[in-house]
């Protein structure tokens, strides 16, 4: 098999169709100058974007003129043409500049072959192949298809100058109202998604973040009880009456918690690597950080995880 050349799969036999963003699940050093000296070095079929966006600016691949090995599917190959918000696995500040910067990039290919920003035309690699991708994207956005592909819209319609039409968070103002009756409400998508939502619920976020994360699975009930103890320890949810409304059921725990001082060490508990899976997509989904698990398994390159390869995830 060959390493990547620009052209090596071919021409595209039209126009292209619709744009696929990728992250990278690349570290802070994975900038387009990194890219451009390792893409060469790569087997091809192994995948490749038509363009890259990192701190250090843009690096154009591939031609639009052409298909890439992107998205592990024909179709998308064949027709979408890919962007990667490099550095996703770097600070967040980064992340979402990188990210910026791909929406701007992508108004201005939409609007050179006029392509109107909407759900067909913007689409996600998760879309067409068993991956994570775009992890960090979708723990900030939303973690539904449809949410994460809507705020993407609104954003390049943004760049292209557009009237954006995306949901904002409904409920003004979430006082009066428990920890888990919030948790309700963002499951019901009345509180946004993304920062929209982050900002919305204010010095809240975390703690409903943490409940929804429980009841999607994604969080542990013990894993649940520290963040909101260290919410409530931060003073986030006040004392006395209005701490036991705000916590509500999950009061006596957290109390217990508290005074106790630290919370009960859990158990160990491994991860088995399928197909398409990357560290911080994994961390997500056992609510810690690729950081810890890096730490935990004791993983020299946090990029390259194996299948079958068995993880520690706490």
């Amino acid at each position: 098999m060959s390493n990547f050349r620009p052209g090596i799969v071919g021409a595209r036999p039209g126009a292209p169709r619709f744009v696929v963003i990728h992250n990278d699940a690349g570290s802070q050093n994975a900038t387009t100058a990194f890219y451009r000296g390792w893409l060469p070095t790569r087997q091809a079929t192994l995948g490749f974007a038509h363009v890259y966006i990192a701190s250090d600016g843009r690096w154009q691949a591939e031609s639009y003129n052409n298909m890439a090995w992107h998205a592990g599917n024909t179709n998308a190959n064949t027709w979408g043409v890919s962007w990667e918000v490099c550095q996703s696995m770097g600070n967040e500040a980064t992340f979402r500049a990188n990210e910026q910067a791909v929406f701007r990039d992508v108004a201005d290919f939409m609007k050179k072959y006029n392509l109107q920003p909407n759900r067909d035309t913007v689409r996600l690699h998760r879309e067409f192949s068993a991956t994570a991708c775009p992890h960090r994207s979708w723990e900030l956005h939303g973690r539904d298809v449809n949410r994460v592909k809507d705020y993407f819209i609104q954003e390049i319609r943004k760049y292209m100058g557009q009237q954006t039409s995306a949901p904002q968070p409904a409920p003004q103002s979430p006082s009066g109202k428990t920890l888990e009756q919030l948790a309700t409400e963002v499951q019901q998508g009345k509180w946004g998604s993304g920062t929209a939502r982050q900002q919305a619920l204010g010095s809240l976020f975390t703690g409903v973040q943490a409940i929804v994360n429980e009841r999607a699975k994604v969080n542990s009930a013990a894993q649940t009880h520290q963040i909101l103890a260290n919410e409530t320890r931060a003073g986030r949810f006040g004392n006395g009456a209005d701490r036991q409304r705000l916590l509500g059921t999950y009061f006596n725990r957290i109390q217990e918690i508290i005074n106790q001082g630290t919370a009960p060490a859990p158990a160990q508990q491994f991860h088995v690597v399928q197909r398409g899976e990357t560290l911080s997509g994994i961390a997500s989904r056992y609510g810690t950080t690729w950081q810890n698990l890096q730490r935990l398994n004791n993983l020299s390159n946090p990029n390259v995880i194996q299948i079958g390869q068995r993880l520690r995830v706490r």
